[in-house]
């Protein structure tokens, strides 16, 4: 059977798994070869020993999938006169059987030279295997190869280290992209080529079990993503079926099992790098940091005698101490913990609770440890529910970490704001817990708060500490939901949350959670606007608390010094950290919004956020936008536009006419929050003039806008209006059934 024919026959055989399909390629492709180049040199009539043909990349690894390019070097003595006619008619007869072909013909001493100019040649060649023909030539390129890299790596690997890190800034982390490039995002199969090369230097040492079977892993979900596709990134689309065929019961498992793979090899890559630029510590011989805790040549290790069987707060006080002095915990220790498991219903003592924090406290080393400490399976020995929550993927685009690694992204955003609150110990504890309900069914807060209770009582914690965390993680969301999606004018809403958080010192500690949490999301979230207005809510919050006079908010600029012109019309521009702030004053009529939403449009202003406040007789319009290409056009020309818009001199319909689009998952609710207020919230696909046409329907619907909160969460535009009708009160039951059936019909069809 021809390799051809081997190939389809793989294609369609699915219940073959991927290292033995790999294998069977291998095999057929390397006899297939091995029939050219004999054929090749009789035709030619050349000394079988002047050639030699050897594989690199993938199929030089054994590593070829059915869709892998096929990389061949042709080696030859260099006496040898006509290896381009032998090297024609070895390449001819792959590229007619539609194989992809990657090639050179070279004497040993012209691959040393080219790999000479290029690492990844070099490092490349490191993977050679002989196919066919003299082995000795194949051997001498082999050993020259090896000493080349050994002498000269000290220089070559700066330019190597480059271009891992800008691969990681192209690609991404494997283990946290949700279509991850299985060879090129940092982790992947690409680094475990790298690995093997740093380790062939012989000044790092890469003996670790783990990377090796993740990297196996990751071959294995490669060779059966190429069944379906050629490429190496494992879509969303593909995910599902390539779960089944691999045995899980759900995409999702499968890709926190990659998730997992990458994490190894990265954590196996970055020490391997660290050992090679290894950070300057004194060196010294077993100084005590704590009971049971010595460093010792830049590492953390524990003291002689100690019982690391029984002693389960000395891994917490390991932990702790690394954190603190900025050290590497010993490898040997690592894997001694987690080789010596100790009962996950440990009782623990207020000086593991003080360890605990600590470490979760600690500035600069406590990302680093805590991916250690992870690496080994150690965090879910202390906390149990860890693992469920371990690599733990999130279909949702406005997240761009797994579910453990957000989390520790919000404890590190947290240590900003601990010198803030009275507790900063619960607030750590909060943050790293807050989201641990995403592991299990049901709602992820009301799980997470019965979750925390356990896992507080365990570490003996006082009742106290635990209601106020178990409320905090339960209530988690509410501050920013209430911030973007109410009128915090009506007391019914302050109301709500302040009986619900109970006391200052939780709100307190619930703004710091609630920013932290945002700022480890993603960009969508993570804006100065969204914070302001989770910190308005906090203030006007604590004035209810305080029995103060109500806060109010203005926005970055003070509303009341604005400056009205002989029209009505207030207008002031400036930039910010998000682009640019605009600051729209009127008196109050129907269709001011859709004016100056339609004028944006028409300038090609996307909106990132605005906010409305209605003061006295007056409307204040606060935006947040940024040019969809070019510069802010003149202020003049936008207060201009505005004007005309109000007195109906610029048809901003007729302008703005062919920007619908249908959007069938686009939703529309309206809620009576109190007596007062009564919200309209929109979702639908952002786009140019979306805000102005919703806008439009509300106006032509006789209802007017005392608020609202505009919002662009990725791709997605999640709009919030406070409606009233023309007399200050709330919209009657056909106004609001109107509106609805328009705005459904606009958005939809």
């Amino acid at each position: 059977m021809s390799f051809v024919s081997v190939r389809e026959y793989l294609l369609t055989q699915p219940s073959i798994q991927g290292h033995e399909r790999r294998a069977l390629l291998t095999t057929a492709l390397d006899a297939w070869l091995t029939q050219i180049f004999e054929e090749s040199l009789f035709k030619n009539d050349c000394d079988p020993n002047d050639f030699a043909l050897i594989s690199v990349g993938s199929y030089g690894r054994l590593d070829a999938t059915v869709r892998s390019d096929v990389d061949l070097v042709l080696l030859h003595q260099p006496r040898v006169k006509h290896s381009e006619e032998v090297a024609a008619s070895i390449w001819y007869p792959i590229w007619d059987a539609g194989v992809v072909l990657d090639h050179s013909v070279r004497t040993v001493d012209q691959a040393r030279s080219i790999a000479s100019e290029d690492v990844k040649v070099l490092t490349g060649l490191l993977d050679l295997r002989l196919i066919a023909g003299n082995s000795e030539l194949s051997d001498s390129l082999r050993e020259k190869i090896y000493s080349d890299w050994r002498k000269r790596s000290r220089k070559l690997l700066p330019e190597l280290r480059d271009l891992v890190v800008q691969r990681q800034q192209r690609a991404g982390d494997l283990f946290q992209v949700l279509e991850p490039d299985l060879k090129e995002c940092y982790g992947g199969l690409r680094d475990v080529t790298i690995l093997r090369a740093l380790g062939a230097t012989w000044m790092v040492e890469t003996a670790h079990g783990e990377w090796e079977s993740s990297a196996e892993f990751l071959a294995s979900v490669r060779d059966r993503l190429h069944l379906r596709v050629k490429g190496d990134r494992l879509r969303l689309q593909d995910q599902p079926e390539i779960a089944e065929e691999l045995g899980y019961a759900s995409a999702q498992d499968l890709l926190r099992d990659v998730y997992l793979a990458g994490r190894r090899i990265a954590y196996a890559s970055d020490r391997a790098w660290e050992q090679l630029n290894p950070p300057k510590r004194k060196k010294d011989i077993r100084r005590p940091l704590a009971e049971g805790v010595v460093s010792s040549d830049g590492q953390i290790t524990v003291a002689k005698g100690v019982n690391t069987r029984t002693d389960f707060g000395l891994r917490l006080a390991v932990a702790a101490a690394a954190s603190r002095h900025e050290m590497p915990i010993s490898p040997t220790i690592l894997r001694l913990f987690r080789d010596q498991p100790l009962p996950v219903d440990q009782n623990w003592n207020r000086s593991m609770r003080d360890s605990l924090i600590e470490m979760l406290g600690s500035r600069y080393g406590m990302q680093s440890i805590f991916e250690s400490l992870d690496q080994f399976d150690l965090i879910s020995e202390w906390i149990p529910e860890w693992s469920s929550v371990r690599s733990l993927p999130q279909f949702n685009a406005l997240h761009e970490f797994t579910v453990d690694r957000h989390l520790v992204e919000t404890v590190l955003n947290a240590q900003e704001f601990t010198r803030n609150v009275q507790r900063p110990d619960l607030l750590l504890i909060a943050c790293l817990l807050h989201d641990i309900g995403k592991g299990f069914e049901g709602d992820h807060s009301i799980v997470g708060a019965d979750l925390v209770r356990t896992i507080m009582e365990r570490m003996g914690f006082p009742q106290t500490d635990i209601r106020s965390v178990e409320l905090l993680v339960l209530h988690h969301l509410l501050l920013a939901d209430l911030a973007t999606r109410r009128d915090l004018d009506d007391p019914a809403v302050l109301d709500e949350l302040c009986s619900k958080i109970e006391t200052q010192e939780n709100l307190d500690l619930l703004l710091a959670l609630t920013i932290s949490d945002s700022r480890a999301t993603g960009p969508s979230l993570r804006t100065q606007w969204r914070e302001n207005l989770i910190s308005d809510a906090a203030m006007r919050a604590s004035t209810r608390f305080s029995g103060d006079e109500p806060y109010q908010i203005t926005s970055s600029s003070t509303l009341d010094e604005i400056v009205f012109d002989a029209d009505g019309l207030a207008f002031q521009t400036r930039s910010d950290a998000d682009g640019f702030e605009i600051i729209v004053g009127y008196p109050e009529r129907i269709g001011l919004l859709a004016c100056v939403a339609g004028v944006f449009a028409v300038h090609r202003l996307h909106v990132r956020a605005a906010d409305l406040h209605d003061l006295g007789d007056r409307v204040f319009q606060v935006w947040s936008v940024r040019p969809l290409f070019g510069d802010l056009p003149d202020a003049s020309i936008l207060k201009r536009d505005i004007k005309r818009a109000l007195s109906d001199d610029l048809d901003l319909k007729v302008r703005l006419e062919g920007s619908l689009r249908p959007d069938s998952t686009a939703s529309v609710t309206v809620t009576q929050v109190s007596e007062q207020q009564t919200v309209l919230e929109v979702r639908a696909r952002d786009r140019k003039a979306l805000l102005f046409d919703i806008a439009r329907s509300i106006s032509e619907c006789g209802l007017t806008v005392k608020g609202a909160r505009i919002s662009t969460l990725g791709l997605d535009a999640i709009d919030v209006f406070f409606l009233r009708d023309p007399d200050g009160g709330a919209p009657r039951p056909h106004q609001i059934e109107n509106l609805t059936g328009a705005l459904r019909a606009l958005l939809t069809t």
